[in-house]
């Protein structure tokens, strides 16, 4: 536009926006209109593509004022195809591609568009949501099209429709003009003196803010320079942004621009002539700020609703602005502002009242919304007919003649720090089609029994059907906007306005609500008295045990109180999230009985029996282990971007591993403000985490809350507004922890999270984002962290939504994997960065220990330290509501003092905890006693010549491993299997066999025994397939074997050597021969070596380069056994440091029965009863299975876990001293007996418990 005395042309001289680019791309051709990483675009080059682009519209024959949808990514193609709109004479809907599948489609189909603008991508956004015209921005135009003449456009046609949202419950289409936007532009140019040059780009252009910034700079000669997508969300690349393209001009959010001005220089935004904010209320201290760092450049604060074409008023603020609050400023000219009173009475200044906007830039109204538009666009009395647009905001006007923004007139409110409006949540209820009209209502006296109360009247094909209302609400709404209770309404009353007189809404009943499922009295005296509570919680009359406490009206708050009530009678630890998982007072009720069984039982006798289903806990797998991980919700680490935070403290350990009491003691330090569970770090934003830590896991936000309120001196609310506000920003948890170090006057912010320990990703975002962090390793004994978790019943709160683990299974999985996750991290931190403390030893020398720890943080020592429990009230162990359950160890309050005697409380733990060897190995690592660690094998009870078992593995029916092998023995469980005809077929038995009365159909399967990772042993397939089961089974569990005694033969420095014994092959017989393709090329030397009994322990040998003796040893039943005596004199005489020990049987076929015959060996029932009265034969078994032997010495000087110790062993013959060749002899066994108690070096006397071999047999039995 021209420069000078005669720039300024009034409103009327221009037709319209296409009207006042052309002027401007004739006079200034060449000057760059559009830039786009390295792509330039002249005014003159747009003017002509966006002419071609309106010519190909054309061709299509909308008609005038068309509504046409264009959808593009951050590019110079939504610019071309929104001017072509124009010079169409059509109006432009510019729809975001990355709004939810459910928007868009609304806003298609409300549009009425036909039309759509849009790249080649994102065509399958839209094919299922619009059946209309396509044209693509990216395909290339016609040079020489059918030239249409391109129409005569006036001011008063529409320019473009915006859709908004509000408290309508669902989005409007706003209709705008030309001469609307026309206004806005010349003003923004002229009257305020801007001096357009390079204008930053860097928002969605469905956005409303969007026109401004286009059509400012294109009317203006400027250059509009596109950012790429998101590039705003990084405030470091933005601003590199800023300084790379010299940007001029900036259009932005105060909260955003604050955290640009904090987290850059001003050298990166040296270039900035003028920066305006808008659309949240600008804080004075924003101002003040800016002018700290940017002296020379304009600041401007605007506000204008959508419907008022963005820009009603600008406050240029001057350098020496000392207001708490900014103004929003005066109108831009032929544009008019009234503060209204009731009755749409005009207000003196001074006065607050709605803000009522007139003037040139009001909107024509809402599309195809006729009855919204007058009821918001309407014609005032006392200003002679004047359109005046009520905004719903609040404001007053300022004895200077500004504007002040007071907030919104919507009716809004607070419930437990949550802004909700009301009317988003009527609306959303009236869009289900059971519901006819809704409105919502906050009811109850104090802040616990508030609720969310909707009353709603039914369609006329409505039903009641409130769990289903629910579930359809969570699809549109968050939880917080959620009604705690529904109530039916036959007939609203209404007001002389004619809207629902909500002072005549009837009172809340005290009877059950009209629920879906119906009433069921309670059963057990258990039952009874949850009922009592519920409806003493919830003041709901009667309460069924099939209804569930939500659905009832309650709230978390109500969920706290009843809970505390709960554990104050049980004495028992249990979480809010109990209520969650078992909603219905039957599913509560069960859950007590199951997992707080002797407490029910004390309490309810009638329950007894009743109610629990019993439970067990069971050893951990070497695949559990591994596979548990895959599980655990992990950040995706990507290093900070921005300037390290201050150092910080971050104490690492599993749950229950006395962190809460370490967190105590350095909280007493002046230096420290230690903060309980941030629950920070596994996220890079507030948004994320606000997401993921809902319902039954929105506990995990309460240590934050209680953190704020302790740093702010504020109540619950309060600091859970601060927060929502943080959450609704998407602030970067990195900026939440400076906040935080911010507000402390502490030197170090501690941060105690027991899950970061699980998460090694959120531990590598620690170092990344904090400048020389500080991380302190605390570990427990595991046997009494897993013990101390399955009583705390801390599975119930534990954030892993796909975790299947419970009690002490989980606890044992936590604490192996948050200790291997700090061991690898500790791997690569420098000295100065890490410390490691045994809980145990706090507890024991906590002056020692704690000395340490401040030495290592460079901090001085402080008694308070070692007075954890004094000045409590400050130290954030309270629940952040009044009788909610603390953070942190909920039993730390009773101690009172430390108490010494917990470091030996693990003692009693491994009586009945059962640990993984991993677990095991990992506890000693860290320097903790275990039953099988040196420290408790006691001097002068074993010799240099005893042999250590310092590994196992086995294969066997329903047994895939050691630990599941433990589980069936301890459980008594029967691994037998019965066969049916089906099964035996495929296995290959003759039908005329199975049929017989006497065959046994029992057998036992192992699972998988016709399956072998060929390819990681080294095998070809063929291969593979011809070798007997017996020989692949018996290298797979030698293999596993080693690992479990944490033994590579690769780089074990000792010669490991192996002895072992497998039954006679049937495998050939029943399967190879069937197949002859296998072996017909093979001569007889090459299927020996793949078939015969001779070979496995060789075979071991070279497949997993094992060095030491490898001797095939077979003496019948016996051969295992002999094989023991053997390794063992192997280690004694020097010729291996480790031994392997194996031996099994497989014998296809495996699924398959047996013949019985009177008199014979095998049992007629397929069962064996070994030295029992009942004994009448013995079943053949399949399976293998593996031991690692090392000597005692040798085991103890490796910190080997040590499952048992061999003492002594012997092996003889019998001769001819018996009755018959198979038959056992008593006198040559009593021999062989009497011969390894002296190898022991022991008497019968030292002995507590003997296991001999029976055959259950009638005649052997007796004979053993």
């Amino acid at each position: 536009m021209s420069r000078g005395p005669d720039r300024i042309k009034t409103l009327h001289a221009w037709d319209s926006l296409p009207e006042i680019f052309e002027a401007q791309a004739a006079r200034t051709p060449e000057a760059i209109a559009l830039e786009f990483g390295q792509q330039k675009i002249s005014y003159q080059e747009l003017d002509r593509i966006s002419t071609l682009l309106a010519q190909k519209i054309l061709q299509q024959a909308p008609q005038k004022e068309e509504i046409i949808a264009i959808a593009s990514n951050r590019s110079p193609e939504m610019i071309i195809g929104i001017l072509a709109i124009m010079k169409a004479g059509c109006a432009y809907l510019p729809l975001d591609p990355n709004l939810p599948s459910k928007r868009l489609s609304f806003i298609l189909k409300d549009s009425g568009a036909r039309m759509l603008l849009t790249q080649s991508p994102l065509v399958s956004r839209f094919e299922k949501h619009f059946s209309g015209t396509i044209v693509l921005l990216d395909e290339p135009l016609d040079e020489k099209p059918e030239k249409p003449s391109l129409p005569k456009l006036s001011q008063e046609q529409l320019a473009y429709m915006i859709y908004t949202s509000g408290s309508t419950g669902k989005p409007k289409g706003v209709l705008i003009e030309h001469r609307s936007v026309i206004n806005m532009v010349l003003q923004d140019i002229n009257v305020f003196d801007l001096d357009i040059r390079r204008f930053l780009y860097a928002y969605s252009f469905s956005f409303d803010g969007a026109v401004q910034l286009i059509w400012v700079t294109l009317c203006a000669g400027g250059s509009l320079v596109i950012a790429p997508e998101d590039l705003e969300k990084d405030l470091t690349e933005l601003s590199q942004f800023v300084q790379e393209k010299e940007i001029n001009h900036l259009l932005t959010f105060p909260s955003l621009y604050s955290l640009l001005l904090d987290g850059v220089g001003a050298e990166k935004m040296s270039s900035l002539i003028s920066v305006s904010v808008a659309g949240e209320v600008c804080p004075g201290s924003l101002v003040k700020k800016h002018f700290e760092v940017l002296p020379a450049v304009r600041f401007l604060n605007q506000y204008g609703p959508t419907e008022a074409t963005v820009g009603t008023t600008i406050f240029e603020a001057p350098r020496t602005f000392e207001g708490t609050k900014t103004p929003i400023g005066k109108c831009i000219p032929n544009t008019e502002i009234y503060i209204l009173g009731e009755d749409d009475a005009i207000l003196p200044d001074g006065q607050v009242g709605e803000i009522g906007i007139s003037g040139s830039g009001l909107a024509r109204g809402y599309h195809n919304r006729e009855e919204l538009t007058n009821q918001k666009f309407f014609k005032h009395p006392e200003l002679e007919g004047k359109r005046i647009y009520r905004t719903g905001d609040l404001g007053k006007y300022l004895p200077d003649g500004n504007l002040d923004f007071m907030g919104r007139l919507d009716h809004q409110i607070k419930l437990r720090g949550y802004r909700i409006e009301l009317g988003e949540i009527e609306n959303t209820l009236k869009s289900l089609s059971d519901i006819q009209e809704a409105v919502v209502s906050v009811v109850g006296e104090n802040e616990k029994d508030k609720k969310l109360v909707a009353f709603v009247s039914l369609s006329v094909q409505g039903n009641t059907n409130i769990e289903v209302w629910k579930k359809q609400l969570e699809d549109q709404l968050p939880g917080y906007m959620i009604p705690a209770r529904f109530e039916l309404v036959k007939e609203f009353s209404f007001a002389p306005t004619g809207k629902i007189d909500r002072k005549a809404l009837p009172k809340i009943s005290i009877d059950r609500p009209d629920l879906s499922n119906e009433l069921s009295p309670p059963r057990t005296e258990l039952e009874r008295f949850l009922c009592q509570l519920w409806e003493e919680a919830l003041d709901v009359r009667p309460v069924g045990i099939h209804d569930k406490f939500f659905e009832l009206g309650g709230n978390s708050l109500q969920a706290a109180a009843l809970i505390s009530k709960l554990q104050s009678l049980l004495r028992e630890n249990i979480f809010i999230v109990t209520l969650f998982e078992h909603p219905t007072v039957a599913q509560f009720a069960a859950m007590l009985a199951r997992d707080y069984e002797e407490a029910v039982q004390k309490n309810f006798e009638q329950t007894k029996g009743t109610l629990s289903t019993g439970s067990s806990t069971s050893v951990l797998s070497s695949a559990e282990i591994k596979a548990f991980l895959q599980g655990v919700p992990s950040r995706a680490f990507a290093p900070a971007k921005t300037d390290p935070n201050p150092s910080a403290i971050f104490i690492l350990a599993p749950p229950r591993s006395g962190t809460s009491l370490l967190r105590l003691m350095l909280n007493g330090h002046s230096g420290i403000f230690a903060a309980n569970e941030l629950q920070l770090l596994h996220f890079q934003n507030m948004g994320e985490r606000a997401k993921a830590y809902t319902g039954k896991f929105a506990l995990w936000k309460e240590g934050l809350v209680r953190a704020v309120m302790e740093l702010r001196s504020c109540k619950a609310e309060s600091a859970q507004e601060i927060i929502q506000d943080w959450e609704q920003q998407s602030l970067s948890t990195k900026e939440i922890f400076e906040i935080l170090q911010n507000w402390s006057p502490a030197k170090y912010l501690l941060d105690k999270s027991p899950s970061y320990a699980l998460d090694y990703e959120a531990l590598l975002a620690a170092t990344s984002e904090f400048e020389n962090p500080k991380f302190i390793q605390i570990s427990r004994n595991p046997y009494a962290m897993v013990d101390s978790f399955d009583r705390m019943h801390m599975d119930q709160v534990m954030y892993l939504p796909d975790n299947n683990y419970q009690g002490a299974k989980l606890g044992e999985q936590i604490w192996y994997h948050s200790h291997s996750n700090i061991q690898k991290f500790f791997e690569g931190l420098p000295a100065d960065q890490k410390i490691s403390v045994r809980y145990e030893d706090l507890v024991k020398n906590p002056g020692s220990k704690i000395e340490s720890i401040l030495s290592f943080l460079d901090l001085p020592f402080e008694g308070a330290c070692l007075k954890p429990y004094e000045d409590i009230e400050s130290k954030m162990v309270d629940g952040i509501h009044q009788g909610s359950k603390p953070m942190g160890d909920v039993n730390l309050l009773k101690y009172g003092k430390i108490q010494s005697q917990l470091a030996d409380k693990w003692k009693g733990a491994s009586q009945h905890i059962s640990l993984h060897s991993a677990t095991i190995r990992m506890a000693e690592k860290l320097g903790h006693e275990t039953l099988l660690s040196s420290k408790n094998f006691k001097k002068g009870k074993y010799s240099e010549e005893d042999i250590a078992i310092v590994g196992m593995q086995v294969r066997l029916p329903g047994a895939n491993n050691l630990e599941e092998f433990w589980e069936n023995l301890k459980l008594g469980r029967d691994v037998s299997k019965l066969f049916s005809d089906k099964e035996m077929r495929a296995a290959g038995v003759d039908e005329m066999l199975f049929s017989k009365a006497e065959y046994v159909r029992r057998g036992m399967v192992l699972e998988d025994h016709d399956k072998f990772d060929a390819s990681f042993f080294g095998f070809l397939p063929k291969e593979a397939a011809l070798m007997d089961p017996q020989h692949r089974i018996f290298l797979e569990v030698a293999y596993h074997a080693l690992e479990e005694a944490n033994l590579d033969p690769e780089t074990y420095r000792g010669r490991v050597g192996i002895i072992g014994a497998i039954a006679r092959n049937t495998y050939l017989v029943n399967h190879v021969m069937a197949h002859p393709n296998y072996f017909e090329s093979l001569d007889d030397f090459q299927i020996g070596i793949a078939l015969e009994k001779d070979f496995p322990a060789t075979r071991v040998a070279y497949k997993l380069n094992l060095r030491g003796p490898a001797l095939s040893v077979q003496t019948a039943c016996s051969s295992s056994g002999v094989a023991i005596h053997l390794a063992c004199q192997s280690l004694r005489a020097g010729d291996a440091e480790v031994m392997l020990v194996g031996g099994g049987r497989i014998q296809p076929p495996v699924e398959a029965g047996y013949l019985h015959t009177d008199g014979h060996a095998l049992s007629p029932t397929g069962y064996c009863h070994t030295f029992d009265a009942n004994a009448n034969g013995m079943v053949r078994g399949q399976g293998m299975l593996c031991i690692v032997l090392k000597k005692l010495s040798k085991a103890l000087e490796d910190g080997d876990q040590i499952r048992a110790v061999i003492k002594g062993s012997a092996i003889n013959n019998d001769g001819a001293d018996k009755v018959g060749f198979t038959a056992p002899s008593a006198k040559g066994q009593a021999k062989v007996i009497e011969q390894a108690l002296n190898n022991a070096g022991i008497s019968a006397s030292d002995l507590g418990y003997i296991q001999a071999h029976g055959t259950g047999t009638r005649l052997g039995d007796p004979i053993e």
